[in-house]
């Protein structure tokens, strides 16, 4: 069924009868990272369009796609800490990677790195360096790769990274490059991204819909979109996908609720380590002060032996000097 060129689902009858079914809040949405693979890798029609908009391509640029880690619902359905990546070949020329990602990872860009690194490095022995393809790692979040307190955020809807010389900016090398689609910036998209027809913010609205009707609104003048969305309505309603896509939202919910308890256990752990801090810095300083006032107490005692001890030579001196008076008292009598 369908191809780069042929919609997925190529039978009018059966489209129209899964769109009168669309309808109400999707249970699984297109950032479900089971769903949206699966249903792309059976849908490259779609999944041509999509490329298109991330790699700002003509459609007629894309002549080949072959996805190098196609899956099977029967093969994921216990092993839920999968990672749901799409990795294919475009062109037989470059080699993209795009993952969805619903949470946020403190150290995704180094997580994208590895990843983009790890498809760089795909010599074969004897081969030269020459024969190394471009390679583009793409993330499609739901938020963004950094907080907007960390200084390399942009707050941008669509960011590329490449490697560049920092002091002239000029390209390194163009095979390897870093893009992310947040969807959390959808409403900082520029005016040109809004216009552009079938690009990234359209494909942005697509995956943050919620419901039924806000799929078939954004897809309304995009047949990729509209077969991208068929084809999930298809996919979605088989029993096998849908309890993959059920176990994949279960995990995610519960590693979602896991991060808050550990959050909350780590909120507490650091309250409790800044209060026996404050608490040891408290007891350092009364240390201190107690080892200060001891101190004190010995230079007293101290002093107080030194003054006694001159008393002590004062009245020995006075006793001398009496017993001196005396003598003389009784060698010159009155």
């Amino acid at each position: 069924m369908g191809g780069i060129d042929r919609p997925y689902i190529d039978d009018e009858t059966l489209h129209e009868i899964l769109e009168h079914s669309m309808h109400g809040e999707l249970k699984y949405t297109l950032m479900n990272d089971f769903l949206a693979k699966y249903s792309l890798q059976k849908d490259l029609f779609a999944l041509k369009g999509l490329l298109a908009a991330l790699l700002d391509l003509e459609l007629y640029e894309i002549y080949s796609i072959e996805i190098k880690n196609p899956i099977t619902p029967g093969e994921y359905i216990q092993d839920k800490d999968c990672i749901l990546d799409i990795r294919l070949e475009l062109n037989n020329h470059s080699i993209i990677n795009i993952e969805i990602q619903t949470r946020f990872q403190a150290y995704w860009a180094e997580r994208s790195l590895l990843y983009l690194s790890k498809n760089f490095d795909h010599l074969k022995e004897g081969e030269s360096y020459k024969q190394l393809k471009p390679c583009v790692q793409i993330g499609i979040l739901d938020n963004d790769v950094f907080h907007p307190q960390d200084p390399r955020y942009t707050g941008e809807l669509y960011a590329r990274y490449r490697m560049l010389n920092v002091k002239t900016h000029t390209e390194y090398t163009g095979k390897f490059e870093i893009r992310v689609l947040s969807l959390k910036n959808i409403e900082h998209a520029s005016e040109a991204e809004k216009e552009k027809p079938n690009g990234v913010y359209q494909w942005a609205k697509l995956f943050a819909a919620q419901t039924w009707e806000e799929l078939k609104m954004v897809a309304e003048k995009n047949e990729r979109m509209q077969s991208f969305v068929g084809t999930v309505r298809q996919l979605s309603a088989e029993e096998r996908v849908a309890q993959v896509c059920e176990a994949r939202r279960k995990y995610l919910s519960d590693m979602a609720t896991l991060k808050e308890c550990l959050e909350d256990v780590t909120k507490q752990l650091e309250e409790e380590t800044e209060k026996v801090k404050k608490e040891s810095e408290r007891a350092k300083k009364e240390s201190e002060r107690a080892n200060e006032a001891e101190k004190k107490a010995k230079e007293a005692e101290e002093e107080i032996k030194k003054e006694s001890a001159r008393a002590d030579q004062a009245e020995e001196e006075i006793r001398r000097l009496r017993q001196q008076l005396e003598k003389n008292s009784l060698a010159f009598p009155c």
